[in-house]
């Protein structure tokens, strides 16, 4: 999850104060799920970074993540 931390981090650096939340997407089967997302910075217009994330699930943990950018950062 390194890769993930390092990517929101970027984000983070290179959009002080942005802030990602859930989409209206999100569904699962067994041990995998998929979700939308959005990165905001507040008072600015439109998501700097919109995706599409699958993960499975090993118990309650995360064990793979596949992002797919739709939005990328400064794009």
């Amino acid at each position: 999850m390194e890769e993930l931390s390092a990517f929101i981090g970027a984000v983070r650096d290179r959009f002080p104060g942005a802030r990602f939340s859930l989409g209206p997407r999100f569904d699962h089967h067994h041990d995998q799920a998929r979700f939308d997302w959005t990165a905001h910075v507040p008072g600015q217009e439109g998501p700097v970074a919109v995706g599409l994330d699958v993960v499975t699930l090993e118990g309650d943990k995360l064990k793979d993540v596949h992002g797919f950018l739709d939005v990328a950062p400064g794009a």
